[in-house]
């Protein structure tokens, strides 16, 4: 299958670094790929960006995003 057509059809995605406590895998809201994630994670969010790689996970090839930084979220 053209892998970028399964970015276009696939709601999950591959994690790659950030805390452990996260998932390595989640699944996306809406159902439509993009090039940016972010998950809330206790008082912040942990932000990763899509690679160029797909990762077979339960016989799936899954779009892999990469951690990238933390923010943390204003009171």
């Amino acid at each position: 299958m053209n892998e970028s057509l399964l970015c276009h059809v696939e709601d999950l995605v591959a994690l790659e670094g950030g805390p452990v406590a996260l998932p390595s895998t989640t699944a996306l809201t809406g159902n439509r790929m993009t090039d940016k994630v972010s998950l809330i994670y206790l008082n912040g969010r942990e932000h990763y960006v899509r690679t160029c790689e797909v990762r077979e996970v339960g016989g799936r090839l899954l779009p892999v995003f990469r951690w990238s930084y933390s923010t943390k979220i204003a009171e």
